[in-house]
């Protein structure tokens, strides 16, 4: 099994690089942008650390999704990494001018690379077996996909749908967000701690609500930060319409997960909502409840 991380770890780096080296050569000449998606892309803004409450921060426009550093009593929490080492060294060089306190947990909000390649940055070699990674009790079926025959066909396909075969300003990847096109390194570390059915955590002193439900990808976990009314919601919500089905055509995915989350975390009343890719819904819980049923009703239809 480990034999087989190794290659999962080494393939997507390789491949990453690959598609990344292709674009760089192909796109001597920069393609244009879709007015509403420049909108859209500007919106998010640039690499910022935004403040939910005295413990919680949400890292966004580092690298293609947002993350999130909690700073508990003796450490840091962080679920999710970005897609690449550099997005999260990044952040959490800014995270450094708020606490000195190491990072101590990493969670997997589910396995797709764009929130685990930058798990490196919080957990550097010889690291592995003092900070724990908390994932989903499922995910080992996604992993074990990508050292399967149909992997090449669902990363072309990914690179198609989200445009890593086009520059915009010397940036890729514009369709969840921008980073940058050349230097970026994915990595990947297996989970060590298993979530399997819901489960209330107290790691160093914050507690933890998790909600294992498909949505995504049938690795995905919701999370709640009961004291901080602070939900994480990874690609289980978008405020765009949501990913019901994907040109890469990946097994896994849940549409009716996709209706019943929503009212999941709407149950859990949350005065701010981070999802995995766009905006952050900071204090403006009925903003929050009217997205979960746009979202729900929407995918229901």
């Amino acid at each position: 099994m480990r034999t087989n991380f190794r290659r999962i770890h080494f393939t997507l780096q390789f491949v990453f690089h690959c598609l990344l080296a292709g674009v760089c050569a192909a796109a001597a000449a920069e393609v244009g942008m879709n007015p509403e998606l420049s909108t859209y892309i500007e919106a998010i803004g640039k690499p910022r650390l935004e403040k939910l409450t005295e413990r919680v921060y949400v890292a966004r426009a580092y690298g293609g999704s947002n993350f999130l550093f909690i700073i508990g009593d003796g450490g840091v929490i962080a679920i999710d990494s970005s897609w690449h080492i550099g997005s999260a060294a990044q952040a959490l060089a800014d995270l450094r001018k708020i606490t000195d306190k190491p990072i101590t947990t990493v969670i997997y909000s589910h396995g797709h690379p764009d929130h685990t390649g930058g798990v490196r940055a919080f957990i550097p070699d010889g690291a592995e077996d003092r900070i724990p990674i908390y994932a989903s009790a499922k995910w080992h079926r996604y992993q074990d996909e990508l050292i399967t025959p149909i992997q090449p066909m669902i990363l072309r396909r990914g690179a198609k749908q989200f445009d890593l075969d086009r520059v915009f300003d010397g940036d890729i990847m514009v369709s969840l967000g921008r980073f940058p096109a050349e230097g970026a390194i994915v990595s990947y570390l297996p989970p060590s701690r298993e979530i399997d059915g819901p489960t209330e955590l107290t790691i160093e002193g914050v507690r933890f609500v998790f909600e294992p439900h498909a949505t995504d990808i049938d690795d995905a976990l919701l999370i709640r930060l009961p004291d901080e009314n602070v939900v994480y919601a990874g690609d289980a919500v978008t405020d765009m319409f949501p990913f019901i089905e994907t040109p890469r055509m990946e097994t896994g995915r849940s549409a009716e997960g996709f209706v019943t989350a929503p009212g999941i975390i709407a149950g859990w009343k949350p005065d701010h909502l981070v999802m995995g890719h766009g905006n952050t819904i900071i204090g403006d819980p009925d903003r929050i409840q009217r997205i979960l049923r746009v979202q729900r009703d929407a995918v229901r239809e």
